[in-house]
């Protein structure tokens, strides 16, 4: 990810910031969900699923891990 993004992305997440970018005007694509981090980012709805489901997050025993491997790790192949 360029440093650019990188920031967008970061400072999005912030309360004063992610009023002025919506879910509308900002679109994830997961691709093979190698980059994608499972728990972490908004790529499912608009919220984090460690937001959307904190107690599902706290019972995972992975918490740093990409969208690929989730499905791997549960009999998917690939990611569209």
């Amino acid at each position: 990810m360029s440093v650019v993004w990188s920031g967008i992305v970061e400072n999005s997440k912030l309360e004063e910031v992610s009023k002025w970018i919506r879910s509308e005007s900002v679109r994830w694509v997961i691709g093979n969900g190698k980059s994608v981090l499972f728990w972490e980012d908004i790529w499912c709805g608009i919220r984090p699923l460690k937001v959307e489901f904190p107690r599902l997050f706290k019972l995972a025993t992975v918490k740093n891990i990409v969208v690929k491997d989730v499905a791997k790790n549960n009999g998917f192949e690939e990611v569209h």
